[in-house]
């Protein structure tokens, strides 16, 4: 599961990757066509600008040469006008070629022969409205005009074919990108389809999984609510018709232990005191069996569980136990959580039994219960939905007899024992409820041991409850 998790979406990734290096790629080329063809255009508009600048100057011309051959003042209006819209056209061809390197030398002599061309017609104007102009004089200047604006024609005519020379360049750039980006566009289009029908058989093939584990899931869950009906089923006859005849068995051993005691020999009272003993060994396990059951089907309520006030009646009920190995038990403030409160009793209470149980000869106990909150993620196999959840954290800590670190687990199993029953009693079922109890609350539960220098049980419980 993990591995095709981590397959699935290491696909995801790569298939996000990539197409968002073919948008990035799709943008910069349809950019590309766009600059091409904006380039095309301002080509077109230099070309027409210049063009635009020849027949204004020879507008103004056509203005001088009435005025020359007329004497009328009304010649000079166009004249005049034709010399502000030369400057508005050259500040616009200006600006044009401003960015152009190569056109910027050319541009400042078109200028330069353009106001030259206005001065020269302008000193025949004056001239002229003298009347004292002679004929040499004037022949002179239409000729120093003349050539003054056959330079101006041909400085523009190199300008125009060096735009030309540009426009050609940045026409087949522009046919070029037109031609590729369809192409261009066309395997994005594939290689999308491709990446999303990869991905499709991929969340497919994880769906169709994720429904036969689901379905296997709802049978283990069928199963598993089966076994706790036979369970139930146990408990019942547990309850029933197990304890009677045990009762039964019981009552009569008391009976023979009553009446018939004396009469028997040494042989007879030893065997009828293992009866005894056994007997009540029996009832003792029934009754854990049964505290077991109840705790497998859990069905009450969670509160809130004051755990100062239940650690004190726990240490009212082991009072004998502690008076009579002189344990020393230190607890720390404890929290008011939600829960089970019979079953937080009986986890405290079984790990409280625990290490008043597994003592060292000669050495007084003792006991430390700590408490502070910690993050799920600092809990060894939490899941992963609980990794940033907070825990209520205990830690019950003994200087006992320990057990070696490869038992750590097996200790919770129901009915482990690591030690014989005529060295300590017990049934082992106790460490298997407080690991229940702790599962019924969604928590966890270890145990750090050394052999011969004690035992921390250490308990995470969510402070958030489900």
């Amino acid at each position: 599961m993990k591995y095709n998790l981590f397959f699935l979406r290491f696909s995801f990734i790569i298939s996000a990757i990539l197409m968002l290096a073919m948008a990035i790629s799709s943008y910069n080329r349809l950019k590309q066509l766009i600059d091409n063809a904006n380039l095309v255009d301002h080509t077109h508009i230099v070309l027409l600008t210049s063009e635009e600048l020849l027949s204004t100057v020879k507008d103004v011309e056509t203005g001088q040469r009435g005025y020359l051959l007329t004497h009328r003042e009304n010649f000079l209006e166009p004249f005049h006008s034709g010399i502000k819209n030369v400057g508005i056209v050259l500040g616009n061809l200006g600006n044009l070629t401003a960015d152009n390197l190569h056109s910027r030398p050319r541009f400042a002599l078109i200028k330069d022969l353009t106001y030259r061309k206005i001065y020269l017609m302008r000193e025949n104007i004056r001239q002229d409205s003298t009347g004292k102009i002679s004929p040499q004089t004037r022949l002179g200047n239409l000729i120093r005009s003349k050539a003054t604006m056959d330079s101006l024609r041909i400085v523009v005519k190199d300008f125009q074919n060096d735009e030309n020379s540009l426009l050609q360049k940045r026409l087949q750039e522009k046919g070029a990108s037109e031609e590729a980006t369809p192409f261009y566009l066309l395997i994005l289009t594939l290689f999308t389809l491709l990446l999303l029908s990869v991905s499709f058989v991929l969340i497919n093939k994880e769906l169709l999984r994720r429904v036969a584990f689901q379905a296997e899931l709802e049978q283990q869950v069928e199963a598993l609510n089966r076994s706790n009906a036979e369970l139930e089923q146990f408990a019942y006859v547990a309850s029933h018709d197990l304890q009677e005849p045990l009762r039964k068995i019981r009552a009569f051993s008391d009976r023979l232990v009553y009446k018939h005691k004396e009469n028997l020999n040494e042989d007879g009272r030893s065997i009828l005191d293992k009866i005894s003993v056994s007997a009540g060994r029996m009832q003792n396990l029934i009754d854990d069996l049964l505290m077991f059951s109840r705790l497998v089907n859990k069905k009450s309520e969670m509160v809130e569980v004051n755990l100062n006030e239940l650690l004190n009646n726990i240490l009212g009920d082991l009072s004998e136990m502690i008076k009579s190995t002189k344990a020393e038990i230190t607890i720390d403030s404890l929290p008011i959580i939600n829960g089970y409160s019979f079953q937080l009793q009986q986890l405290f209470q079984n790990l409280l039994s625990n290490s008043l149980k597994f003592i060292k000869p000669d050495q007084v106990p003792q006991i430390k219960i700590s408490y502070h909150k910690v993050s799920g993620n600092e809990i060894d196999g939490v899941m992963s939905s609980m990794i940033d959840a907070s825990f209520h954290k205990f830690e019950i800590t003994d200087n006992g007899i320990g057990f070696e670190k490869e038992y750590a687990e097996k200790i919770f199993v129901i009915f482990q024992r690591l030690h014989g029953r005529h060295e300590y009693g017990g049934t082992g079922i106790g460490l298997a409820i407080c690991k229940r109890v702790v599962s019924n609350h969604l928590g966890y539960i270890f145990a750090d041991s050394k052999l011969n220098e004690g035992t921390t049980f250490i308990v995470y419980l969510p402070v958030e409850s489900a």
